[in-house]
């Protein structure tokens, strides 16, 4: 149980002096703190005793077989986010992640949630993402079967990352699984996607000034049963010549079927290279009342 909002905690070293006499201070995670819970190594269901900001002054990089269960509480994650590192069997619930964070708009700036170098089985459900500037959550490096279910997207540029650059590493085999999630006020994009192999199903992407999925650099990308209140749904290209011509090397190849556009857009061609999930799942008809319950009941309870 998280006993302490605080993260760290600072105590001066009398018996360790400098040259000019003063105490050297001791810096350790405080005992009880959410990031105390997250570097255990055992397997480990973290609750909270009392609602609250967590404020994350450096980011935590949680270990495997870990769930931080916000549920019954008002759980408020700031600051530098939690990364994953080879991790595995990962559950988030019930959090939101918010400001302050990093509010600079470059490549530096901290994701809220990053899954990254090859972590496995992670479910990230009811959770709500607000005010991270550049991309709120990423997931990349090789990690797969990670599932993002009820959660919100609110006030960034983009809300998730799938995959990097290819120049940078190329993330063939990752796997991504999305449903019923929202996204609204994104500046760019709901989903940007390179390589690996993406489930997208009953979303509602409501305000996004761009497109609301871009499945780009050969990502397959399997779209059904989504929500689109916006003009472009889904791109396929990550760039374009100073023509407006597409760059082929950049293409990405979705599938795209049931979707429902209310104010524009069309289903884009494609077989997504033949890829199809290897689950069963229950779907719903992507049409008003899907859209008032996953804006009404997504983010946490």
């Amino acid at each position: 149980v998280v006993t302490t909002t605080e993260d760290y905690v600072f105590v001066e070293d009398t018996t360790n002096l400098d040259s000019a006499g003063n105490a050297t201070l001791v810096v350790s995670t405080a005992p009880g703190s959410l990031r105390d819970c997250a570097y255990r190594d055992s397997a480990t269901w973290i609750l909270f005793e009392k609602s609250g900001t967590y404020n994350l002054s450096s980011p935590l990089r949680i270990k495997s077989n870990k769930t931080i269960d916000g549920r019954g509480r008002n759980i408020r994650i700031t600051g530098m986010g939690i990364q994953t590192d080879m991790s595995s069997n990962l559950i988030f619930e019930n959090l939101t992640f918010t400001s302050p964070a990093i509010s600079t708009l470059d490549t530096t700036s901290r994701r809220a949630l990053s899954i990254h170098n090859g972590t496995h089985h992670v479910w990230v459900d009811h959770c709500k993402f607000e005010e991270y500037p550049l991309v709120q959550m990423d997931v990349k490096r090789g990690s797969y079967a990670v599932t993002l279910s009820w959660s919100r997207f609110e006030n960034a540029q983009t809300g998730i990352l799938f995959g990097l650059e290819p120049d940078r590493y190329i993330d063939s085999a990752q796997t991504f699984t999305l449903h019923r999630n929202y996204f609204a006020n994104m500046s760019k994009s709901g989903v940007y996607a390179r390589f690996g192999f993406l489930h997208a199903f009953n979303n509602f992407f409501l305000d996004v000034d761009y497109a609301g999925l871009e499945c780009t650099d050969s990502a397959r990308c399997y779209i059904e049963n989504n929500i689109f209140n916006i003009e472009l749904p889904v791109v396929v290209y990550r760039l374009y010549e100073e023509d407006g011509t597409p760059v082929e090397s950049t293409k990405g190849f979705p599938l795209m079927r049931g979707n429902w556009f209310s104010v524009g857009g069309s289903e884009a061609k494609g077989d997504a290279l033949k890829f199809v999930p290897d689950y069963s799942c229950d779907f719903d008809v992507a049409d008003a009342e899907l859209a008032w319950k996953i804006k009404e009941q997504s983010g946490p309870r």
